[in-house]
This record gives structure tokens, sequence and C-alpha cells, in this order.
């Protein structure tokens, strides 16, 4: 399912049906993300946008885009971007620690957009991938609203872990 996940990215960035399917997978494979009814606008290699709408079910008690939905997307836009470079059946990734300045208050749609210039990519990510050890990645992701207000700004550290290291109880 992970390594479908990887070529659905792939191909959803020249296919509006397959980034339709890959919403549609999301939602099946992130059940905790649905109520917020978040939703991949565009792919690429370098940049992965995605919105959540202004909507009751998102909003805090100023009528606001909650924080933890700006934070939620955030996690969401730089974890996808990741997962379109690296495999995860080779490596687990996960949220190490993230840190939102906010702004200006959400009273629109707003769109989340994380970029991976090629150069940073193959630096640390591809690099430290190759030699199959733990590494952590820092991603900014920018919110926006309609208006191109910049509403937070979050910076996501992933870390990624080869799967033969990793320990459970």
């Amino acid at each position: 399912m992970l390594s479908q996940l990887q070529s659905l990215l792939i191909a959803a960035q020249d296919s509006k049906v397959k980034l339709f399917f890959l919403n549609a997978l999301l939602q099946k494979l992130i059940p905790f993300n649905k109520p917020h009814r978040i939703k991949v606008l565009g792919i690429s290699s370098e940049c992965v946008s995605a919105l959540i709408p202004y909507r009751r079910s998102n909003m805090n008690h100023i009528r606001g885009i909650h924080a933890c939905g700006l934070a939620t997307v955030s996690e969401f836009c730089s974890g996808l971007l990741l997962l379109r470079h690296i495999n995860p059946t080779e490596y687990r990734l996960i949220m190490k620690s993230f840190s939102t300045e906010f702004f200006y208050q959400a009273k629109k749609d707003i769109t989340a957009s994380c970029r991976l210039t090629q150069d940073t990519l193959e630096n640390t990510v591809l690099s430290p991938a190759g030699k199959k050890e733990t590494f952590t990645i820092n991603l900014i992701v920018d919110c926006h609203d309609t208006n191109q207000q910049l509403c937070s700004t979050t910076s996501v550290i992933w870390q990624l872990k080869p799967w033969k290291e990793v320990r459970t109880q």
C-alpha cells in the first residue's frame, strides 16, 4: 500500500484523475484528517500544495480556522513532499517536532505550500538516505488565504529512520 502511495504521488503531478484518486486514498489512509476535508491541490517534485477549507468543523471560537487545523495541513503537506522522494518501505517517517508562527487570522480557505529545492533535496534527503542511517530534515510550510495573505509559517522537523533500526515494545 505504501509503495503504491509513492507511485500515485508521482503520477498525480501530471493527471487530474490521479490527483482525485490520491485525495480519495489519503482520506482513507488518514482518517484523522477526514473531518478537516484537506485536499491536495497540486504536487510536483519540488512543491506540494493543499487546501484546508473555511468551514464550521475547522473553526475556532472566534470563527477563524483553528490553529491546529493550520498545523495539521502543514504537517500533511510536508509529509507528502517527503513521501514523494523517500521510499516508505525503507524508511519510517515520523514528525519529530514542529513550531508554528501565526501572522493573520484565517477567515477564508487556506492553501498550505511546502517547497523543497532540488539542491536541498540532494543534500539533506537523498544523500543521507543513501547511507541508510537515521537523519532529520526541517521543512517550512507557508499558509496563505485566498487573498494571498500569509496566515502562518510552520517549521516541521521530520525524522527518517531505516525500518531495520526501528525498535518497538
